[in-house]
């Protein structure tokens, strides 16, 4: 167990001594806004553009032929 406490610390400064930092001490905790979207639970008040389209057509808001670029303001249902 020595043995292996003394190969790391040599590794550790060896990789010092040539300007490398040893990354097995460079630990990093991650901030809780950064989590990945599954904890996410709020809905989102700002629509696709597949998603307006399918709005604007359930409120008869759509005409056929209408083009999608620059569709009006919607928001979306509660």
């Amino acid at each position: 167990m020595e043995k292996i406490i003394i190969r790391i610390i040599i590794d550790i400064f060896s990789l010092i001594e040539w300007g490398r930092a040893p990354t097995l001490l460079c630990f990093m905790s991650q901030h809780p806004s950064l989590k990945g979207s599954s904890s996410i639970v709020a809905k989102r008040s700002v629509l696709k553009r597949f998603e307006r389209v399918d709005l604007l057509k359930k409120r008869s808001q759509w005409k056929e032929g209408q083009r999608v670029l620059g569709l009006p303001k919607t928001k979306p249902d509660a």
